[in-house]
């Protein structure tokens, strides 16, 4: 009886340990096959997981940062083949895409207007870029990212160098206008800066500087015209990474971060549930070592 209480109550502690380390992303690394010794930003992953875009700039054939893309076969591959989206090139800075689920319409800022662009498959080139000028009035703009839909977007608009303040607005269809334009009030402080929306539209991830420390922070809305409740600092990775994207399933998130002297991609993970399971196993066999 004693020896079936104990396994049981080993078990019991294994899941515990496991379900503590659920929530604990790993340390960022630099992303394989991405970075290069000139600058990378704003990494934004496919929803398929097998397209990455970001943007790359100061290099011997362009000063202005311009849409690059690397791809996989599978998911369980290193990323490459990267290549600039020449279609997408502009004479001037092209910043922070966000493509869509399908992979057929991606939203972008060319020298701080937000822009759009759409193909009819995902191997044709990206067609004409559309911009978004009822929101491109409101000043220079950066960090557009979309709900699943693309009724919901969330934007910075940078009124100066130092000054930050979020947006967001929505639409009835995609191919109607944007409206409810409206200030992010109730996270405006110490410069915020679009991080990621949930495909619902409901959380916001943004960034802001604490202290001189740049960190992540979370915020949820009842609905899409609803006010954005408390912010809740994220832990999940040291100051100073800059989240950009999710993978769909949520386990894989993309950051980029400034490494003297440009910026580099990185990558976290949430391990796998059998790793998990391991990992606290190991923990706690270490723990009754040490008893």
């Amino acid at each position: 009886m004693k020896t079936s209480v104990s396994h049981l109550s080993i078990i019991v502690l294994i899941f515990l340990a496991a379900f503590s380390i659920a929530s604990a992303w790993t340390t960022p690394v630099l992303l394989s096959g991405v970075n290069s010794q000139y600058p990378e930003l704003w990494p934004t992953i496919s929803n398929d997981g097998l397209t990455l875009y970001f943007t790359r700039g100061n290099t011997p054939s362009h000063s202005w940062n311009q849409i690059y893309q690397a791809t996989r076969t599978t998911q369980s591959d290193l990323f490459s083949n990267v290549t600039r989206v020449s279609s997408l090139s502009y004479s001037g800075h092209v910043n922070n895409p966000w493509v869509s689920q399908d992979n057929l319409h991606i939203y972008y800022t060319r020298s701080g207007d937000i822009t759009e662009s759409t193909r009819g498959t995902t191997s044709s080139s990206w067609g004409t870029a559309t911009y978004l000028n009822e929101l491109n009035t409101l000043g220079d703009i950066d960090g557009p990212k979309l709900s699943a839909d693309e009724l919901s977007i969330v934007f910075t608009l940078m009124p100066s160098s130092t000054t930050r303040v979020m947006y967001t607005a929505s639409r009835s269809n995609i191919n109607t206008l944007f409206t409810n334009i409206r200030v992010l009030s109730e996270l405006n402080t110490s410069a915020p800066i679009v991080s990621c929306l949930s495909d619902n539209g409901l959380t916001l991830y943004f960034d802001r500087i604490d202290n001189g420390i740049r960190r992540t922070y979370e915020s949820v809305r009842p609905s899409i015209t609803g006010t954005f409740g408390t912010p809740q600092l994220l832990n999940y990775w040291p100051d100073n990474y800059r989240l950009n994207s999710f993978s769909s399933d949520g386990q894989t998130a993309y950051l980029y971060r400034y490494d003297n002297p440009d910026w580099n991609i990185y990558v976290s993970q949430i391990p796998e549930p059998a790793t998990m399971a391991l990992l606290a196993l190991g923990a706690l066999i270490l723990r009754r070592r040490m008893r």
